[in-house]
């Protein structure tokens, strides 16, 4: 008798990864949320840098650089002081299976409106799932990119992007800014998106 092949889903098909730069609670704290949710991810533990900026930016393309290494059609990406929806599994393979030739999925951003016109609108990439021909194209580019924030030149650039809404991860609103407006935005989107489906 023949054995029936079975189509693996997306989240078996996605290399993923959680960048935590030197921060031990923040890292077992993901851990457990990820193993609440049945998610195999590989922390990243980044790249030290004298700016902090520099030092996530980095990582970012030190788990993209990770991912391309392996054997994995797609790489989901998250930072590590977010939550998550609980049903975040079904609706990423929902959400993969329904748009196939995506470059860029962003999964968690900023946030405190519903009127998202463009990724222009939008901040920051707290969690985001990219295939391997962009990862490819964004590493093979990225010694000629402006030097900004790692989420701008992630999400500004795909060409075939979809933005999720509402977000399935949303920044965990535990974070300290030194400017007081991004200190208001971060708590205003935390707040805007916050709901009981996020651990």
């Amino acid at each position: 008798m023949e054995e029936l092949f079975t189509k693996p889903t997306p989240i078996e098909e996605t290399y993923i990864s959680c960048l935590n730069y030197n921060n031990e609670r923040r890292k077992e704290i993901m851990q457990s949320k990820f193993l609440k949710l049945g998610l195999n991810v590989i922390m990243c533990p980044g790249i030290k840098n004298s700016s902090r900026e520099a030092s996530i930016r980095l990582g970012h393309l030190k788990m993209i650089v990770n991912f391309i290494n392996s054997d994995k059609k797609y790489l989901l990406a998250f930072e590590d002081d977010i939550m998550i929806d609980k049903n975040f599994v079904t609706k990423f393979n929902e959400f993969v299976d329904n748009n196939p030739t995506s470059d860029l999925i962003l999964l968690g951003y900023l946030t405190n409106t519903s009127n998202l016109d463009s990724f222009e609108t939008i901040w920051g990439c707290q969690s985001y799932c990219i295939n391997r021909e962009y990862a490819t194209w964004f590493f093979n580019e990225y010694p000629f990119l402006k030097e900004t924030g790692m989420d701008s030149l992630i999400t500004q650039l795909g060409s075939n992007r979809v933005i999720i809404y509402p977000p399935l991860v949303i920044e965990d609103g535990l974070s300290v800014y030194d400017h007081t407006g991004q200190q208001y935005f971060h708590d205003s989107c935390h707040k805007f998106c916050m709901n009981s489906n996020f651990i």
